[in-house]
Parts: structure tokens; C-alpha cells; sequence
């Protein structure tokens, strides 16, 4: 699921090319085009402060996660970050943010919306 979470931020941000290279440039001017990020950070500013801070819990608990895997660790979360990351030459999880959150959520809320006419 931690790579999902990293295709669809990635996906939001318009930083698909990032790791999958030039092929997928359109997919990134598209997301940056509509603004999926900007309304994201727009949205969080405007939301009250207790949605604002479950919201930030949220991205703590997926941090926390993030944070204890460790191969060496006996009690760590995992051992390895899923092998979708090494396989497109990532080796860390840039931490969670609510902007993250909601980029994916007006993604979502946009296919939702196809019926413009």
C-alpha cells in the first residue's frame, strides 16, 4: 500500500516522470494544469483546525510507519520498503503530508466529475 500512496502523490504533484521518465510528461502537465496540489494546499488552509489536525494525524501515523522500517531493527514496522520503490531506483519515502492527502482526494473527487457537458 506504501507504493500506491507514492504512485497516486506522485500522480497529484504532477511528478510522475520523476521516476518513470519522459513517456509520461503529458500525465504531468495534465495534473499540474488542473492543480491538484494547489487546491490541496488551498483546501487545508481553509478547513477548521480539528479537521486540519486529524488530517496531520493521519500523516503522522503513515510517517511513524515509514520511519520504523529498518532492516536491522527487531521491532520494526517492516524490513524493506516495498521492492516497487528499488525497482524505479527510490530508496526513501519522502514523509506524509496532509497536502498529499488532499491531492489524492481532488484526484479522486475529478474522476468523479467526467460529465462536464
Amino acid at each position: 500500500r506504501l507504493w500506491q500512496l507514492e504512485r497516486q502523490r506522485r500522480f497529484a504533484s504532477g511528478r510522475l516522470s520523476e521516476i518513470f521518465g519522459e513517456k509520461v510528461i503529458p500525465i504531468d502537465k495534465f495534473a499540474r494544469i488542473i492543480g491538484f496540489e494547489r487546491i490541496a494546499i488551498e483546501t487545508f488552509k481553509n478547513m477548521d483546525k480539528q479537521d486540519q489536525e486529524i488530517l496531520e494525524s493521519y500523516c503522522n501515523g503513515v510517517n511513524d510507519f515509514v520511519s520504523n522500517i529498518n532492516i536491522v531493527k527487531e521491532s520494526a514496522s517492516a524490513k524493506l520498503l516495498p521492492l516497487e520503490f528499488y525497482a524505479v531506483g527510490l530508496n526513501e519515502f519522502e514523509p506524509w503530508t496532509p497536502k498529499d492527502s488532499l491531492s489524492i482526494l481532488k484526484v479522486l473527487n475529478f474522476h468523479l466529475t467526467w460529465n462536464w457537458g
